[in-house]
């Protein structure tokens, strides 16, 4: 079964998945200190770096999907998210994001990670979603409790945060 799809949608998202065209916007929303400060990589990437991994590493992989969130009212890019599947167990999936500046606080990450867990659950059929976050990344780690994760362990600076699919009736 192929993992990759071209879209989905939220109440006011549209998530598609990235092109080469997204480039640039993604190099500068990588490369902006704020956002590298909390990367397993914390510094900046070229555009060579991110077009090697996109084609040597991602075009080919049906166990990761990144998405462009575009809000359907305007059409402005607002950030990117990807889900990808643990390759040593199919079961779990790992949701990581990062924002544009000016859409952080408006309930962007919190509407898309919901509906990557529903996609992990009934397309993936995983039954657990992880994230890592930075030990000093507080506006991620109130957002994985807010949205019902614990801590279940660290790996160097980074927590471990994991939500059980299955224990949540009536969906995701």
């Amino acid at each position: 079964m192929s993992g990759k799809i071209n879209s989905l949608e939220t109440e006011r998202l549209l998530l598609r998945e990235i092109r080469e065209t997204d480039t640039s916007r993604i190099v500068k929303w990588r490369s902006d200190p704020q956002v590298y400060q909390y990367f397993l990589s914390p510094r900046p990437i070229t555009r060579e770096e991110h077009l090697n991994w996109y084609y040597n590493c991602y075009k080919g992989n049906s166990n990761r999907i990144d998405f462009i969130a575009v809000e359907k009212e305007s059409g402005r890019e607002k950030g990117v998210f990807n889900i990808k599947r643990d390759l040593s167990n199919s079961q779990n999936a790992e949701i990581g994001y990062l924002l544009d500046k000016c859409a952080q606080g408006k309930g962007y990450a919190q509407e898309v990670i919901k509906r990557l867990m529903a996609f992990a659950k009934n397309e993936w059929k995983c039954e657990k979603i992880i994230f890592h976050i930075h030990e000093e990344n507080k506006a991620s780690q109130v957002l994985a409790e807010k949205l019902g994760y614990a801590v279940t362990g660290r790996e160097g600076k980074f927590m471990i945060y994991r939500k059980d699919l299955e224990n949540n009736p009536g969906g995701v």
